[in-house]
């Protein structure tokens, strides 16, 4: 599976039935960092799971959307440095407190939340529900389970705003 750093791909994941699109920004061993592309805007960060990516394409319908993107001055390669290893990576998430997205196997559902601790084999995660609202519980999720993240997206940093919005 090569993949180009500043280039824009399909990801086919294992169990899901449609593709996620990115341009590319880094490579990792365990890891792959992009935008994600959604609706011919670039929106946040995406994290694929090697281990889980079944295929990557670069085709004429990738082309296009790049091209597309390029003529509406969207095409933007920045650099953000994180880690990709798995065990870096979720040091990374939970030193940072960073808001994530968890994408599961199935394609109806996604977590939304932050890790409050790293377990052996575990995440403890806490939830911010579709209405903006943390969970007074958490989450546990397998780090190896794990296999598409994203995060600094729209619709993750209008929940976030809007749970700050509820403490004034």
């Amino acid at each position: 599976m090569e993949v180009e750093k500043g280039k824009l791909c399909s990801f086919k994941i294992k169990h899901r039935a449609e593709k996620e699109q990115a341009l590319v920004l880094e490579v990792g061993i365990d890891w792959i960092l992009g935008k994600w592309l959604f609706d011919y805007q670039l929106d946040g960060y995406v994290l694929f799971s090697r281990k889980h990516i079944t295929s990557i394409e670069r085709g004429e319908r990738e082309e296009f959307w790049e091209e597309v993107l390029k003529a509406n001055n969207r095409f933007v390669v920045d650099t953000f440095n994180i880690p990709l290893t798995t065990n870096e990576l979720m040091n990374w998430l939970l030193e940072t407190k960073t808001v994530f997205q968890i994408e599961p196997k199935d394609e109806t559902v996604c977590y939304v939340g932050y890790t409050m601790k790293i377990l052996k084999q575990y995440i403890r995660f806490k939830d911010l529900s579709s209405k903006g609202l943390w969970d007074d519980d958490y989450t546990l999720h397998r780090i190896q389970s794990l296999m598409l993240l994203k995060f600094d997206s729209d619709y993750i940093n209008c929940l976030v705003k809007y749970n700050q919005s509820l403490k004034q």
